[in-house]
């Protein structure tokens, strides 16, 4: 039994709480279970479930009660399980069931989940019709939506032969490890008992009981649905020779499963459609630590965050045949944000923010991983109120890596456009017209101290005809 509580199987609350039972359909799934010694009167009781579940168009069909109800059949052949339910005319039926039988799926939860439940297979030759067994069809998205409903747990005490019930409800439920404490009344005898919840009309299954909490003075139960979505785990092999478990469609995976490879080693768990990552999912390495985690699209990265094999971040993004592309965030392996922008392919590619080698912060115009042109941020923000993170359009200055001024004027999507000045390394420096980034139109060229070297009209960049003008 799980760690996290201090329990005592045999606690009782409030006897007189509980009463014969009434119930005309639920009656009928709960069975006596009594654990008796071969050749000998030693046993023991508890209360079980019979269930069953629809996988590829058939039906499967289960006894599920406590693990300490029936670990002695688990573990030691001397010991067999005789289950007693009802018929619709509330005549007596048994059933003596061997667990040593290698047809049998037996399987404890008690490790794997930490659920104090285990599951037995009934197979044709326990002679127990279809009609006996509860068809588990109700899944809950989220378990803490019980809270405060309540609750029926229909339960065999001890000795007794009449199947009884209470009513109580859910104190508190804790998600991640599937259980939840509960004030309904038990006795000795309860353990692995159905407990069933008013939803949407319908009385559902939607856990077992399991122990008292002594320390305090309630009830513990666990929510059954980890254990039915296990049952209904399929099976597939991938030809690179993966394995897939979870559910599968027209023979291929579909739906919520996950993936191992070759080593058993977790490959994938989250969203599948006809055999390919479609939806959220995470990827893994080898190692245990996460690859991507994400969205994605037939078996590609759609946007997310890729990780490196240590589980540091490099890149929070969209992604294009798995590779860097359109807005993303690249980290370096402190994981402290390097870049903000536009990529394609991999490479940054049109505008973005980053940090220069001091980590001053700085927006620039990329082609293919290369920089082209700088923004130093005080200067640009005062002089451009239009500046978007995909768009550079308005008044500014354009610089170097190394900060120097290059260019100053209007720019239209980072490309200067209209009269400008183009400063060179020696100081000097070109005033006139630009278009699409290149002198062109009427401009002159100066020195340093302001004096006119060269005036006219320049094409395409160059002078073509010297003149005198005004600028």
């Amino acid at each position: 039994m799980t760690s996290k509580f201090e329990v005592t199987f045999e606690g009782i609350i409030g006897n007189s709480e509980i009463k014969s039972i009434s119930f005309p359909e639920q009656y009928k799934y709960v069975c006596k279970i009594k654990i008796k010694e071969v050749d000998s009167n030693n046993k023991s009781y508890g209360t079980g479930t019979l269930i069953k579940i629809k996988k590829n168009n058939r039906y499967f069909y289960f006894l599920i009660s406590n693990e300490h109800v029936i670990e002695d059949c688990m573990i030691n052949s001397n010991y067999i399980l005789i289950i007693t339910y009802y018929s619709a005319k509330n005549s007596r039926k048994k059933a003596k069931i061997t667990l040593n039988k290698e047809e049998r799926i037996i399987k404890s939860y008690k490790n794997n989940l930490d659920i104090d439940a285990t599951i037995v297979q009934i197979i044709p030759e326990d002679n127990i019709n279809d009609e006996y067994f509860y068809h588990f069809n109700t899944t809950f998205n989220n378990f803490l939506e019980l809270e405060n409903k309540f609750i029926y747990i229909f339960q065999y005490p001890g000795y007794q032969k009449k199947l009884k019930y209470s009513k109580g409800e859910i104190i508190n439920s804790d998600n991640n490890n599937y259980c939840f404490k509960h004030s309904a009344s038990t006795e000795h005898g309860s353990s692995g008992g159905p407990i069933f919840c008013p939803v949407d009309g319908k009385y559902c299954l939607i856990g077992i009981h399991s122990a008292y909490l002594s320390k305090e003075s309630c009830n513990i139960g666990y929510f059954i649905e980890p254990i039915i979505n296990d049952l209904k785990t399929e099976k597939y092999t991938y030809k690179n020779g993966f394995t897939y478990y979870g559910p599968l469609s027209k023979g291929r995976p579909n739906g919520k499963g996950k993936i191992f490879d070759k080593n058993k080693n977790l490959f994938y768990s989250g969203d599948i459609k006809f055999g390919k990552a479609e939806g959220y999912g995470i990827r893994y390495y080898s190692n245990g630590n996460k690859h991507f985690e994400g969205n994605f699209s037939k078996g590609h990265f759609v946007d997310g965050i890729l990780y490196n094999n240590r589980g540091k971040k490099i890149y929070n993004g969209k992604f294009k045949d798995d590779k860097f592309d359109g807005f993303g965030i690249q980290y370096n392996e402190n994981g402290e944000v390097t870049y903000k922008g536009g990529f394609k392919e991999n490479l940054r590619h049109g505008n973005g923010t980053f940090y220069d080698k001091s980590g001053i912060k700085r927006w620039g115009i990329f082609h293919e991983n290369s920089l082209d042109l700088i923004f130093l941020d005080e200067k640009y923000k005062s002089n451009n109120k239009k500046f978007k993170a995909t768009v550079l359009t308005g008044k500014g200055k354009a610089y170097e890596e190394n900060g120097y001024n290059v260019l100053e004027g209007i720019f239209i999507n980072g490309i200067i456009e209209g009269k400008g000045v183009e400063y060179f390394k020696d100081k000097s420096y070109y005033l006139g017209e630009f278009k699409k980034g290149i002198k062109d139109g009427k401009g002159i060229i100066c020195d340093p101290d302001g004096k006119i070297l060269i005036q006219g009209f320049f094409f395409h960049g160059s002078l073509y005809k010297e003149a005198n003008i005004e600028i």
